[in-house]
């Protein structure tokens, strides 16, 4: 398939070398669907490995660790915690430090909490930002957490949301711009559809990828699918394929990068980060 940009898109994604990591899915047996539906669109597209992210509002994270057990090395899990509680922190430990879950799913509110975010740094965790309404606002609350706390990761989801309610969000270059220099901050290039006003393969989204490699590079880009969501515009299959294309101009070693290797780094597929181990002083410059 020829693109109005001359490049190729494969119908189904191929990484010629390197595993292919979706960083962004949601399952639930409640809600949305169960991870072995996922794990059906991932053999049929070809993708190694996923990202499981809880969905909101439901603090019942029993179904990640039922698909860490089922598929286990396949993937990592973000959970949710009930940050009002007084025993956020503690819980946050357990889930992390203890029951396995790579990171928690953090919404404004969670960011204000500095208990909980101190526990989340503690046990080696991944603050996953969930800020729809765009990402501008909360950029102190952010620079001030990745300096208190330089070794936590940082996953900023869905481009950053350069959208909110279908209108350009304030200052979103800007704010990751500034974002861009903490090395443990990442951003997952998902949520498409959210942005876009045309069929897949969504080309008039690709300049907000495009500048958000150019701030980010592809060592803390990493591909997202947003499943089951996505199912109501796209083909699971098709939303990597862009990014197995040269539409944005990168060699192999970077689509390789944007389309797993940056996530195996960052998420720790294959291997176990230690504590005391710096994400900031491991990223490379």
């Amino acid at each position: 398939m020829k693109t109005k940009w001359g490049a190729t898109i494969p119908t189904t994604p191929r990484a010629d070398e390197g595993k292919i990591v979706d960083c962004y899915a949601h399952v639930s047996r409640r809600k949305y669907q169960p991870v072995e539906r996922l794990v059906e669109e991932m053999d049929r597209a070809g993708i190694d490995a996923a990202v499981l992210v809880q969905p909101l509002d439901d603090l019942d994270n029993g179904h990640l660790f039922e698909a860490l057990t089922l598929y286990a090395g396949r993937f990592k899990a973000v959970g949710m915690v009930d940050t009002h509680s007084a025993d956020g922190p503690r819980r946050i430990s357990e889930l992390v430090e203890r029951g396995g879950l790579s990171g928690i799913r953090a919404t404004a509110g969670f960011l204000a909490e500095w208990g909980s975010v101190g526990a989340l740094a503690d046990a080696n965790g991944v603050l996953l930002t969930h800020l729809p309404q765009g990402i501008s606002p909360h950029l102190k609350k952010l620079v001030s957490i990745a300096e208190r706390f330089p070794s936590l990761r940082i996953f900023v989801p869905h481009l950053g949301w350069p959208e909110v309610n279908r209108a350009p969000a304030l200052r979103w270059k800007e704010t990751l711009s500034t974002l861009s220099s903490y090395p443990q901050i990442s951003v997952g290039i998902s949520g498409l559809h959210y942005y876009s006003e045309t069929p897949p393969p969504h080309e008039d989204t690709w300049s907000l990828i495009d500048s958000v490699l150019k701030q980010f590079g592809p060592e803390r880009c990493m591909c997202g699918s947003d499943f089951p969501l996505l199912l109501e515009t796209d083909r699971y299959q098709d939303y990597f394929a862009p990014l197995c294309s040269q539409a944005f101009g990168m060699d192999l070693s970077a689509r390789n990068m944007v389309l797993g290797g940056a996530a195996i780094k960052f998420w720790g597929f294959g291997r176990k980060r230690g504590p005391e181990e710096s994400y900031s002083a491991s990223v490379e410059t």
